[in-house]
């Protein structure tokens, strides 16, 4: 059973590199997002398998992928699996009183 949701997650994966980055709308499913620090190659490097795991939580429908270790190498090769990715600001919209 393992094996087998494996092989079909593996398989998603795949459909990921051949997705257009034109046909992607921001609430995709073949879309993440993590916050970062700063636009640094460490920060790339740790925000990348925690916006894959939010594109495989969508497309699974998991939450959590624990018995799943095998996983764990193919979030470490996120950046690998990205067609695109961009940087957007978010700025702080506090109320005020």
């Amino acid at each position: 059973m393992k094996l087998l949701l494996l092989k079909i997650i593996i398989s998603l994966l795949a459909i990921l590199v051949t997705v257009s980055p034109l046909s992607a709308e921001p609430g995709d499913l073949y879309s993440g997002a993590a916050r970062v620090e700063d636009q640094s190659v460490s920060e790339q490097r740790r925000a990348m398998p925690l916006a894959l795991n939010q594109v495989l939580q969508k497309l699974t429908g998991l939450r959590q992928f624990d018995e799943f270790p095998e996983l764990q190498q193919a979030l470490k090769s996120a950046r690998s699996m990205v067609v695109t990715f961009y940087y957007r600001n978010k700025k702080n919209h506090s109320a005020r009183r």
